[in-house]
């Protein structure tokens, strides 16, 4: 049996693409008026080509005074009102701008130089001041809470991806699917565990140790970095890279790029107890399960996710996912 949300369907569908095409063809006629306004009157009547330019700027404006659509998810509908928020004010000052011109040609036909001067210096001003709200969005937007940037973020990059597959053109993609592993952090082991790894043309590839006391992790030149783990002491002794933040949860990102050949990548992620990513290890020489077998003897939360879905987009939904706070340690395998 079908719900009827799945027998309407369809007719929303149709429904928005007809809204869309309605505001499409309202834009189009208000910005035809502007150029006939431009085109039209002989020079002689210059201030109706100054109204045609404000009737054209108001079209091109026109989408900043729609509201974001309900169906967004809620961080990125807030995400996308607060965009138009700053370029409303941007058009608000820019529209006065215009109109300041139209009185300055009004009062220039009347012969009042001295009022069209003062008239022409606010209208030169409001225009360049339309271009702060613009340049100060972002800065204003870096003031929010972090968590609810990162959500944005990570919506927008899901909505680029549901835009990019046919199926799923109509919606957003509301969230990700459920980690496909997920162990909770736990006591450390007394025993030693360490992900397999072969010296291979004289290259050291990048090893996950635990030796029973502290976790650590060695690059491509053999060297080994040792890892602190939030809520334990950290060794005085150990030499700790400035980049590695005490780490509460490893993260392993898959992507399968090319399902019909087998093709697979991943990269695993260290992040801190803010969840932000603090070490990068693109293309480890390991599997999914040692890096979880490791964790489960340091006693570190492990979380692997697949993100095949997200095809040319995969790097961007990782960065949105997981963001980056500050330098970043980062290994190649």
């Amino acid at each position: 049996m079908y719900g009827t949300a799945t027998l309407l369907s369809p007719l929303v569908r149709r429904w928005r693409r007809f809204t869309r095409l309605r505001r499409r063809l309202l834009q189009g006629a208000v910005g035809a008026v502007g150029v006939l306004l431009i085109a039209v009157p002989p020079r002689a009547e210059r201030i109706w080509h100054d109204v045609g330019l404000a009737v054209l700027v108001f079209a091109i404006t026109l989408p900043v005074w729609r509201a974001p659509e309900e169906s967004l998810p809620d961080p990125l509908r807030f995400r996308e009102l607060h965009r138009r928020v700053c370029r409303r004010a941007a058009t608000g000052l820019l529209l006065s701008g215009t109109l300041a011109l139209i009185a300055n040609r009004w009062l220039n036909d009347r012969q009042d130089s001295g009022g069209a001067h003062i008239v022409a210096g606010c209208g030169t001003l409001l225009a360049c001041l339309s271009l702060v709200p613009v340049l100060l969005e972002r800065p204003i937007w870096r003031l929010w809470p972090a968590s609810l940037r990162q959500a944005a973020a990570t919506a927008e990059v899901l909505g680029k991806i549901s835009r990019n597959h046919p199926p799923d053109r109509d919606r957003t993609i509301a969230g990700l699917p459920n980690p496909v592993l997920h162990r909770p952090a736990g006591p450390p082991s007394a025993s030693a565990c360490a992900t397999p790894g072969r010296k291979r043309s004289g290259t050291h590839p990048a090893v996950l140790r635990w030796d029973s006391h502290h976790l650590s992790i060695s690059d491509g030149h053999g060297y080994v970095h040792p890892i602190p783990v939030a809520g334990r002491e950290a060794d005085a002794g150990l030499p700790h890279h400035p980049a590695l933040r005490p780490v509460s949860e490893i993260v392993w990102c898959g992507h399968t790029a090319l399902p019909a050949y087998g093709f697979s990548a991943a990269t695993l992620l260290l992040l801190d107890a803010d969840g932000r990513r603090c070490a990068t290890l693109a293309r480890p020489p390991f599997g999914r399960n040692d890096v979880a077998k490791v964790a489960r003897a340091a006693g570190v939360a492990f979380t692997a996710h697949d993100l095949t879905f997200a095809d040319g987009s995969y790097q961007e939904l990782m960065s949105a996912l997981f963001p980056a706070r500050g330098k970043q340690f980062e290994l190649y395998g």
